[in-house]
């Protein structure tokens, strides 16, 4: 017969046995890099690195700060491997942009040659980074937070070094960034983090990372080195193969595509999102005012090219009549609708008008807003997608569009089905907003606006839907200004925000996305 004490002891060298001898315990630190490498290439359609790991089942991240912006770029490697694009491309200025990519590695490397590829054969410039993951999820590999991955360029970052802001998380993660910038100083890991690589030979290419035990809220990364020059940075994190958490994945038959917001050089490959994370922006492009907004215009033109399927593509676009000495007798603005090469079919969501607003400058004002969308059945390669401004107007028009795609919808109802999910509003202010409610969680809620001109700033929470025309937007046409977030509840009365320098006339339209696990 066990004495009490002798079943004390036992339960206990159990216990023991289950955490010491569990391959992958939850909260556990095992998650690591696993090899590392990197090159510059000028002038070439290709730039290889070799990577060599030690470990199965990795996660293989590719960065690459690329020239020219626009141009479609992929990655493959020698070993088979599938590579995703995880985000796309940022532009940072100078025709550089920066993206990421991503394979899952079921066996050890030994020298992948892994290449970033372009058709276009004019002047190219690369920095490329590749880095192994050992000890993720490689089901769901990255964190499920809508904040990551984080792309954004040229803030005004502590001590001038490349950072991102805003970054949060659901669990321990491994936690990096990848960055480039238009400079040529060697970069340095910020606080806390440990460098991966950094490249100059080529374009400025950088990366470092964290391994966090609990979740971050909010915060901001830095990298260690100021640069002086323009920079952007992608913000991501790795989930443990402990994690229960999901995340967006991509698949695909062969090699990547990578997002372009002019027309595509080669063809598109269509990619599907899981069911378990919010809405994103997939693929964003503008017409400026100085492209459109000449009298006697009746339209303007987009290109859009997207990398997931199937997408709900959106549409805002403005047109502003404008009189000068008085407003007696101006034009009402208008638009007569939207079209594109693809024949997509266009519906109008909402509009808005504001009133004929005198201004100090001498000319009357009066602005119009609309939001269109389509449902395209597969991915768009360089569709020209154009609005029209309504028949029989003689004032002169100001024209202006920008047109994006949002992936991971819900199929059905792509749009929250709450009655007040859409907001609109004008007037003449320095702070100008409207209000949306939800039903679902997890909506992406957007902004259009169109203001007077000047500083700006977004409403709390928001960034632009096309980061590569900001902060420099308000030089062109005002919907390149558009924002969007990524909400994780339903809510009630959120706004929808933007501060101008000065008092003037305004008008915006908001709107929530619902993701694919949309209740509605």
């Amino acid at each position: 017969m066990w004495s009490r004490l002798s079943i004390l002891v036992a339960v206990l060298i159990f216990a023991w046995a289950l955490v010491a001898f569990s391959p992958l315990a939850a909260g556990s630190a095992a998650i690591s890099p696993d090899g590392s490498t990197k090159n510059g290439c000028g002038y070439v359609t290709v730039c290889s690195v070799s990577l060599t790991t030690s470990q199965p089942s990795d996660i293989i991240i590719v960065g690459c700060d690329c020239l020219p912006y626009g141009t479609s770029f992929t990655v493959t490697d020698t070993a088979g491997l599938t590579f995703h694009p995880r985000t796309a491309q940022l532009a940072i200025g100078g025709s550089q942009f920066i993206q990421t990519w991503y394979a899952v590695a079921p066996a050890p490397l030994s020298a992948d040659t892994v290449s970033v590829q372009t058709p276009s054969t004019g002047e190219t410039w690369y920095g490329v980074i590749a880095f192994a993951v050992s000890g993720a999820n490689t089901a769901r590999p990255f964190d499920s937070n809508p904040s990551v991955p984080r792309a954004q360029a040229n803030l005004a970052c502590p001590g001038g070094d490349p950072c991102n802001t805003g970054v949060s998380t659901s669990g321990p993660d491994f936690v990096f960034q990848f960055g480039g910038d238009t400079g040529g100083i060697p970069q340095t890991a910020g606080a806390g983090f440990a460098l991966i690589q950094e490249e100059t030979s080529g374009q400025n290419a950088y990366a470092q990372y964290e391994t966090t035990s609990t979740p971050l809220s909010s915060v901001t990364l830095v990298f260690g080195t100021s640069q002086g020059s323009d920079f952007g940075v992608i913000a991501d994190a790795i989930q443990p193969g402990s994690s229960t958490s999901t995340t967006s994945t991509g698949s695909s038959s062969s090699s990547s595509t990578s997002t372009s917001s002019t027309t595509s050089t080669s063809s598109s490959t269509s990619f599907s999102t899981t069911a378990s994370s919010p809405p994103f922006i997939d693929g964003s492009y503008w017409n400026a005012t100085v492209n459109c907004g000449v009298a006697g215009y009746t339209s303007c033109s987009a290109v859009l090219t997207t990398v997931f399927s199937p997408d709900l593509v959106v549409v805002f676009g403005q047109t502003e009549s404008l009189q000068f000495a008085s407003c007696s007798g101006l034009a009402a603005p208008s638009l007569s609708g939207v079209t594109d090469a693809s024949g997509l079919t266009w519906h109008l969501r909402t509009t808005v008008t504001s009133a004929s607003t005198p201004s100090s400058d001498g000319w009357c004002y009066q602005f119009h807003l609309e939001e269109w969308y389509a449902r395209p059945n597969s991915t768009l390669t360089g569709d020209r997608i154009q609005i029209h401004v309504a028949a029989g107007l003689t004032s002169t028009q100001h024209l202006g569009l920008l047109a994006f795609g949002v992936a991971n919808i819900n199929q059905l109802h792509p749009y929250d089905a709450n009655q007040n999910a859409s907001c609109t509003g004008t007037g003449t202010s320095t702070t100008f907003t409207c209000e949306v409610s939800t039903s679902s969680p997890d909506d992406l809620i957007i902004g259009g606006p169109d203001f007077f001109f000047g500083a700006f700033s977004f409403g709390t929470g928001y960034q632009a839907v096309a980061p590569h025309y900001a902060p420099d937007c308000t030089t062109e046409v005002d919907v390149s200004c558009s924002e969007y977030q990524t909400v994780g509840s339903a809510e009630s009365g959120f706004a929808v925000s933007y501060t101008q320098a000065t008092n003037s006339i305004w008008c915006l339209i908001g709107d929530s996305i619902q993701g694919s696990e949309g209740t509605s």
